[in-house]
């Protein structure tokens, strides 16, 4: 399905529809077969029922992670605060977008020492617009009294 960017139910709807580019498919059957995560071959990951860019470059969220996030929200009853969460290993950029989301006056600090995570969150903060809310850095360099 990902192959051909449909869905499930375009696939019931077309089972006779021949598929020509294939070419692309068996590159994606030979990465898969030496161990690369399916979402790298496909640039798409799915967290917390939304979809987001990734390749490498970021990790991978896991499942957990959402736990993670639920505790956040659980824990902080006022959604309307104005408040700063700072993400140090942002990576993809999934746990600041999800969390803007839902904290909407809320600003974010999302650090990373990979330049390449911190294009692929980029990517990612962009698509659900938030540039305004959450600010990337590279590094994170301490202030000194000098």
């Amino acid at each position: 399905m990902a192959h051909l960017n449909k869905d499930e139910l375009w696939l019931i709807t077309n089972q006779t529809t021949q598929i020509t580019d294939t070419k692309e498919l068996f590159e994606w059957v030979k990465r898969r077969k030496k161990n690369e995560p399916f979402e790298y071959i496909t640039n798409r990951v799915s967290f917390y029922s939304e979809e987001f860019f990734i390749k490498e470059g970021a990790l991978i969220p896991r499942p957990e992670t959402e736990l993670l996030i639920d505790e956040v929200i659980k824990n902080l009853s006022d959604k309307e605060a104005s408040i700063t969460f700072v993400e140090v290993g942002v990576g993809s950029g999934i746990i600041s977008i999800i969390l803007a989301r839902h904290f909407l006056n809320a600003r974010f600090i999302a650090v990373d020492i990979s330049e390449d995570a911190l294009a692929i969150a980029k990517i990612n903060i962009e698509k659900f617009g938030l540039s305004d809310r959450i600010e990337l850095r590279f590094r994170i360099t301490a202030k000194t009294n000098d």
